[in-house]
């Protein structure tokens, strides 16, 4: 399904329209993609992350949304949530596999229950999309305790 619409895992568009929309701010010219399997975690919190950082800041983020695919990648995201969250931006997951999220300890997550890979629902669904994310949106001001985890209603 992601393959016929980005937007299930990258909601590009979605974003836009919340801005056009005068919901949020703005959105980064730069959006980062990563595989899910790092070897050395380390060096990924060490080098890789303060780099994203860097730009991530110098084009004014304050708000970053990971949508990670498979299992393995679930592991990262929280790794990489977490030492987003050290240097001072808040973050927010949409989890499938809520279990490893917890494991892992992310700051914050929602777990949606659809299928791997269509973290913001069905392909060509924009209103449903759109719901998702300004229901992450809104979680970075109403999930309050540390390693919460939100279940989205719909499936």
């Amino acid at each position: 399904m992601r393959d016929q619409d980005v937007n299930c895992m990258f909601p590009i568009e979605r974003l836009a329209e919340l801005y056009s929309d005068v919901v949020i701010g703005g959105v980064a010219q730069t959006h980062y993609g990563m595989m899910g399997w790092v070897p050395d975690p380390r060096s990924t919190v060490r080098d890789t992350v303060p780099e994203i950082m860097g730009r991530a800041q110098a084009e004014g983020a304050d708000i970053i949304l990971l949508t990670p695919g498979r299992p393995i990648c679930h592991r990262s995201v929280g790794l990489i949530q977490n030492a987003i969250e050290e240097r001072g931006i808040s973050t927010v997951s949409l989890t499938a596999h809520p279990h490893i999220t917890k494991i892992v300890g992310a700051p914050r997550a929602i777990y949606m229950r659809f299928p791997q890979g269509n973290q913001l629902g069905q392909a060509s669904n924009s209103e449903q999309q759109r719901a998702i994310l300004t229901t992450a949106l809104e979680s970075l001001r109403t999930m309050e305790t540390p390693g919460a985890i939100l279940e989205y209603p719909d499936r």
